[in-house]
């Protein structure tokens, strides 16, 4: 009571009420339909009216508001399926990018950002140049399958990152249409395969080693046999005759030499097991004498001084390959010592943290510490800077108790 239908109306929506409306007057005039239908009615009838007219206005305002709650409907299962999508694609660890047709970024997610550096504030809306020359053969069959409307997944490819570093991607990626099946954008997900390509071409290189292995175990095994066979005979013929037998010291050297042959056959076997050494328990001490005096006896004109801790801890490792490691660093002092000289050998124990700073980062523990000092011309600054330039550098090697 009061209250004109325009005041109604406005009362009604103040509550928040959605609700379809017709105006019915006496006093119609064009002025307040117009101001029935600005104030949100839903049609406007004079009186007097008709039966039927009333009936069928109402009905289309119920079809009307049916259409209209379907339509909420729709947009709210939107944007639920909108959020929904979207969490998914902030939760997913693969980079993931969406451009539209003319190329440029709609959207990228947290771990784009992560891997490549870039954020949305600098490329919405923008182009990407992360493309390196030589990978755009392959980026452009992915353009042209984009423009097509079709998907695909698992190509290989690179692309750089904000700071300019190469990364190796999976790439895979969904074009979506609008309702008439045109392609609108493109969905794209980047996947980070550089330690993957790195550790195949380990593999790779892993497999060819293996069969360098395996062929040089096989001449090492023909070698040995024949070094064998040899070392029989001249056995055999030292056995019947002695140190006054013209050939006898000719015969010592061939003994001599097959021997050197057998350690080389050795060499190529541990090599074959790529790297399974018989690895045990060895007294460092006994082998440099041992050693040390084999050495001595081609270089006369060195002293050799062994300075060994009697307490030295027990190593592990390939006898083998120490033996190597010991005369190929006795054999370089020996180059630098041509007219004789001075090898002093030292060993001691030590731990973890008297070699902080050092070019080897030791693992925490006990470690023996092995020395080579000899009185040899040495380099000089010219040839020392030449080496580090080569990346070469003299290095004391730490061995792990």
């Amino acid at each position: 009571p009061g209250m004109d239908g325009h005041r109604v109306m406005n009362y009604v929506r103040s509550l928040g009420i959605e609700t379809s409306v017709i105006v019915m007057s006496g006093h119609a005039s064009v002025e307040s339909a117009i101001e029935a239908l600005r104030s949100g009615a839903y049609d406007y009838l004079r009186k007097p009216f008709e039966h039927e007219e009333l009936l069928k206005t109402v009905e289309n305002a119920l079809k009307q508001e049916r259409l209209k709650n379907k339509r909420k409907q729709a947009e709210e299962a939107l944007r639920e399926s909108e959020e929904k999508y979207r969490t998914v694609l902030e939760a997913s660890p693969d980079p993931i990018v969406t451009y539209d047709m003319e190329g440029t970024v709609v959207y990228l997610n947290p771990a784009f950002t992560q891997l490549f550096g870039w954020t949305p504030e600098k490329l919405l809306g923008k182009k990407i140049d992360n493309v390196p020359e030589e990978n755009l053969p392959e980026t452009q069959m992915m353009i042209d399958k984009v423009m097509a409307g079709e998907s695909f997944s698992g190509i290989k490819s690179r692309r750089y990152t904000k700071q300019r570093e190469i990364l190796d991607v999976s790439i895979s990626v969904a074009t979506y249409l609008d309702r008439d099946g045109i392609p609108v954008g493109s969905v794209h997900t980047l996947r980070d395969i550089t330690e993957r390509k790195r550790l195949e071409v380990q593999l790779r290189q892993v497999t060819k080693m293996e069969a360098i292995g395996t062929l040089a175990g096989g001449i090492a095994h023909d070698f040995n046999n024949l070094l064998m066979g040899i070392q029989g005979n001249v056995s055999l013929i030292l056995m019947g005759t002695d140190s006054s037998y013209q050939y006898h010291s000719r015969l010592k050297n061939i003994e001599k030499q097959v021997q050197s042959g057998a350690r080389l056959t050795s060499h190529l076997l541990g090599y074959a097991r790529q790297g399974r050494y018989e690895v045990k328990s060895l007294d460092l001490n006994k082998l440099l004498e041992e050693t040390s005096e084999t050495f001595g006896r081609t270089r006369k004109d060195i002293t050799i001084y062994r300075e060994l801790a009697e307490d030295l801890f027990a190593i592990e490792a390939d006898q083998v390959q120490i033996e190597q490691v010991l005369l190929n660093l006795f054999a370089n002092a020996s180059d630098a010592m041509r007219g004789g000289g001075d090898l002093i050998l030292r060993t001691m124990n030590t731990t973890h943290n008297n070699m902080k700073g050092k070019l080897y980062d030791p693992k925490p523990g006990d470690y023996v510490l092995f020395t080579v000092t000899d009185t040899g011309i040495g380099m000089d600054r010219k040839t020392m800077e030449s080496k580090k330039q080569k990346g070469l550098y003299l290095v004391g090697e730490v061995i792990d108790v």
